[in-house]
């Protein structure tokens, strides 16, 4: 579900906007009916990232959504779904938790980033439980 503001002061402007609403929505989906592959987004995400994360991080990102491409080929950005995320983590997990919970954060922020630029609406990993290290024991008592 999400919100929409009327950005009406008064009654009158919001009971007209509610009358023109479902219009509204229609005009809003044709507006962006244009589909991105997860390979178009990932240059653009990257081109984000050089900005704002140093060479190791951006490296990082770049692995993890490679990994994921392999598994998921190609497809268009919105048709990654939950049940795809929570396969490529499986097959992390089997290998680090570390790098599993890593793989998750950077799939969590790059598809946060793509509901920002409005290319899907929901973001696929957030429903998914969060990975957790196990907790260390302590070696002396």
């Amino acid at each position: 579900i999400k919100r929409i503001s009327t950005k009406c002061r008064n009654k009158t402007e919001a009971l007209e906007f509610l009358s023109n609403f479902k219009d509204e929505v229609e005009g809003r989906k044709r507006a962006r009916s244009y589909s991105i592959t997860l390979d178009e987004y990932l240059t653009q995400f990257m081109n984000y990232s050089k900005l704002f994360h140093k060479s190791p991080t951006q490296q990082n990102y770049l692995y993890t959504l490679k990994e994921f491409m392999k598994g998921t080929g190609n497809i268009p950005l919105d048709r990654v779904n939950g049940l795809m995320i929570s396969e490529f983590l499986c097959k992390r997990l089997e290998g680090s938790v570390y790098r599993a919970e890593q793989s998750q954060t950077y799939l969590l922020s790059f598809f946060n980033k793509a509901i920002s630029d409005g290319f899907i609406y929901t973001n696929p990993v957030k429903g998914i439980k969060k990975i957790k290290r196990p907790v260390k024991m302590p070696l002396f008592f």
